[in-house]
């Protein structure tokens, strides 16, 4: 119902104000800081943390960021990591508003099927210097990558995209 192009939005906003509990998730790279070729210069928009806080300050709202960065690189970017709470590395890292820590394990099933493959083909961006096409080896992470799967037989190829191709399409 929610997909429904006839929403009144006027009553989503009242049930939403009037509501006992809420959760607001925000992903950080391109929605709260602006993409940027070097990632650790990519600082929240002016006034976000600002308008985050006073969010937070109510108590009303449950706040997390969602990253497919490490939770240690967003923290050194995004002064208000300890009063949210962190998903990190697209959610296999939860960092919670008391401090708590957690890598959540992968499904072993989901481990075993992508083993079977034979050759993984990942698209990315020019990260460097994790990924990085005229880097040697790609790059520290793409390297990585390959000489893992490579030790369980699986061949690992990476697509490089321009920066607006890759954000136009979503990738």
């Amino acid at each position: 119902e929610i997909l429904k192009h006839n929403i009144n939005v006027e009553l989503f906003f009242n049930d939403l104000r009037h509501a006992k509990s809420r959760v607001l998730m925000l992903d950080y790279d391109g929605i709260l800081a602006p993409f940027q070729v070097n990632r650790m210069e990519a600082f929240p928009y002016p006034e976000v943390e600002n308008i985050l806080e006073k969010l937070i300050d109510q108590k009303k709202t449950r706040v997390i960021i969602i990253t497919g960065r490490q939770i240690r690189d967003l923290l050194s970017l995004f002064k208000l990591a300890s009063k949210v709470e962190v998903w990190g590395s697209h959610g296999l890292e939860k960092l919670s508003i008391n401090g708590r820590y957690e890598i959540l394990p992968v499904d072993q099933f989901l481990i075993e099927g992508l083993a079977k493959a034979e050759k993984w083909v990942l698209t990315t961006l020019e990260w460097p210097p994790f990924t990085c096409e005229k880097c040697p080896e790609q790059g520290a992470g793409a390297k990585a990558l390959r000489e893992a799967m490579k030790s369980v037989g699986v061949e690992v190829e990476f697509v490089f995209l321009p920066w607006t191709r890759a954000i136009k399409e979503g990738v």
